[in-house]
C-alpha cells in the first residue's frame, strides 16, 4: 500500500516525484480524465475504505482510470471491477493485465520506428496505423483473445500517444478520425509504468459493456465511483464520442431495475 498520498496524487497527475517511478497511473490519455481532480476527490472518499469495511471498488465508466489507480494503491481492497462500453479501450486494459511483456515488445518496435523518421514520415506512419485499425475493425473479433488482440492494443496506444491532443475518439461507425499530432519526442513506450499497472490489475475484473453490467457486483461493502460522460452544456462544449454509440440524454436519464 502507498503511504504518501501527496506523492501518489502528483504521480497520477503526471508530476515528477522523488526517486524511481513506483506508482501505477493511467497508461492512456483520456478526455475527461480525473487526474487533476484527485486533490478534490480525496477528502470526499468514504472513511470506511481506510478501515477495510468497504473492500470492493467498482468503476462502470473507467476511461483512463485515474481514480481507480489512486484508490487501488491507497486502500486495502479485496477486489476491484472496472467496466467501459468502449471495446477498444477495454481491449487495451485486458492486454496490459494479461500480456504486458508482449505489448511492451510491440510498442518498443513502434517507438523505434517512429523515432527514426522525420516529422513528415512520422505522420505517414501514424496514418498507416490508423488506416489499418479502421480497415480491420469491421472484421475484428473482440470476443476472442490472442496475438491479434495484443497487436491492436499496441496500435491503439501508439495512436493515443501520437494523435492530436491525445483526443482519441471515434465516429458513428467506430472509426478513429483524429489527425496526427506534431510532437518532437512522444513517449510511446513507458515500460516501467505498464509493468506497474499490470501488477496492480492482477486482482481486478475487467468487463466490456454497459454500465448496468456492474449492478450485480454491488453490495454493502462496495464503493462505486460513477462518472458517466458529461451532458454537454452547449454545442461548443459537446463531446460524447467515447464510443460509437455516444452517450446522449436518453442514457443520462436511464434507470435500470
Amino acid at each position: 500500500m502507498v503511504n504518501n498520498r501527496q506523492q501518489l496524487i502528483k504521480a497520477i497527475r503526471g508530476r515528477r516525484t522523488s526517486g524511481k517511478e513506483e506508482y501505477a497511473k493511467p497508461f492512456f490519455k483520456w478526455a475527461g480524465g480525473k487526474s487533476q481532480l484527485l486533490y478534490e476527490f480525496d477528502p470526499r472518499f468514504p472513511e470506511d475504505l481506510s478501515s477495510g469495511s468497504i473492500n470492493r471498488y467498482i468503476e462502470p465508466f473507467v476511461g483512463g482510470g485515474a481514480v481507480f489507480f489512486y484508490i487501488s494503491q491507497l486502500y486495502p481492497l479485496r477486489q476491484s471491477i472496472i467496466c467501459d462500453i468502449n471495446a477498444e479501450l477495454i481491449l487495451a486494459w485486458q492486454v496490459v493485465k494479461k500480456d504486458v511483456h508482449s505489448l511492451i515488445n510491440i510498442l518498443r518496435e513502434l517507438q523505434e520506428a517512429y523515432d527514426m523518421r522525420d516529422l513528415a514520415e512520422q505522420q505517414n506512419l501514424f496514418y498507416q496505423v490508423r488506416e489499418e485499425m479502421n480497415r480491420e475493425r469491421s472484421r475484428f473479433d473482440f470476443s476472442s483473445y490472442g496475438e491479434h488482440t495484443i497487436k491492436r492494443a499496441a496500435q491503439l496506444l501508439f495512436l493515443n500517444k501520437t494523435c492530436f491532443n491525445g483526443l482519441l475518439s471515434v465516429n458513428s461507425e467506430g472509426s478513429f478520425y483524429v489527425p496526427a499530432g506534431r510532437y518532437r519526442n512522444p513517449k510511446i513506450l513507458h515500460e516501467e509504468l505498464l509493468r506497474s499497472d499490470s501488477e496492480l490489475l492482477e486482482n481486478t475484473g475487467i468487463h466490456h459493456g454497459d454500465f448496468s453490467l456492474c449492478a450485480p457486483f454491488v453490495d454493502e461493502k462496495t464503493f462505486v465511483y460513477f462518472d458517466p460522460p458529461y451532458r454537454p452544456l452547449n454545442r461548443s462544449s459537446s463531446f460524447t464520442s467515447y464510443s460509437k454509440g455516444g452517450f446522449g440524454d436518453g442514457e443520462q436519464r436511464r434507470q435500470d431495475s
